[in-house]
């Protein structure tokens, strides 16, 4: 984990890897349909934000044919993650940019 800037994955207890992203790394979590999670507002959430001390951002699959109901599994937006992606380095360079605590 300390070799990358941004860990994606789906809701669940694999996302705590991100406690182990370098300092600015951004964890994006995918929701899949109809979940309605919201770990922006759970401790995970705090917790990742915290560990990674960059951010957190989450795609949320809001796209009922992309959902693969016998399963449960989900069908990316490619094109929705993409963006997403995009915001999360974003994030990552404006994290990088910042002074840390030891040269203030």
């Amino acid at each position: 984990m300390q070799n990358y800037s941004i860990l994606v994955g789906m809701n669940g207890a694999g996302l705590t890897n991100g406690l182990y992203l370098p300092p600015g790394g951004v964890v994006i979590q995918l929701v899949p349909y109809p979940y309605r999670v919201s770990v922006n507002n759970l401790a995970l959430g705090e917790l990742l934000r915290g560990g990674a001390g960059g951010g957190y951002t989450e795609w949320r699959n809001e796209h009922a044919d992309l959902t693969v109901y016998d399963s449960g599994d989900t069908v990316v937006a490619v094109t929705e993650v993409v963006d997403i992606v995009r915001q999360a380095l974003d994030m990552v360079h404006l994290a990088r940019r910042r002074p840390s605590n030891d040269e203030l």
